[in-house]
């Protein structure tokens, strides 16, 4: 294990347990339909065209930011230039921001590979984070933190085609 990897993993428990109270940190995905983040959570939009990663928060801040990966899904080559700070992890298992200025979005780049569906990234690894200083990510929003897979363009006309059908027989 890389020093840089060590620190991160050690700064994370100690931040974890001061602010989780003994409760676990670390959560699956809630799915959800929308690219909009519940007041008081945290969204990971995630485009399967390409596999851009997208953190977003609605009405807070984060502070750090880990997804781990099983089977090493993480791409680091095609990272945006993010994983800049002292404590900050991207390899093929992990991904870990610590940001010393908390942020409402931050666009790790295309880390992810395309044309996954929401059960496989969230049967493929775990998230933790903390948002600024409530805690962890479940502290306002239960079902945080949540994930939506952009729909592909075949799938939107798709579903166009439908209620355009579905319209016209009603009428």
């Amino acid at each position: 294990m890389r020093t840089s990897e060590t620190a991160a993993a050690l700064l994370f428990a100690l931040l974890a347990t001061a602010t989780c109270k003994g409760q676990c940190c670390e959560f699956r995905f809630t799915e959800t339909f929308g690219s909009d983040a519940p007041p008081g959570s945290a969204l990971v939009i995630y485009d399967p065209t390409d596999g851009n990663y997208t953190l977003k928060a609605n009405d807070v801040r984060i502070d750090t930011w880990q997804h781990d990966s099983t089977s090493g899904l993480f791409n680091c080559d095609k990272a945006n230039d993010v994983f800049t700070g002292l404590f900050d992890l991207c390899t093929a298992n992990r991904i870990y921001k610590y940001a010393r200025v908390s942020f409402y979005k931050l666009d790790f780049g295309n880390i992810l590979p395309p044309g996954m569906t929401f059960d496989e990234i969230n049967s493929e690894g775990e998230v933790a984070g903390l948002i600024g200083a409530i805690g962890h990510l479940k502290a306002w929003d239960p079902d945080s933190p949540y994930l939506y897979v952009v729909p592909e363009p075949s799938g939107v006309l798709l579903l166009s085609l439908g209620a355009l059908a579905t319209s016209w027989s009603a009428a």
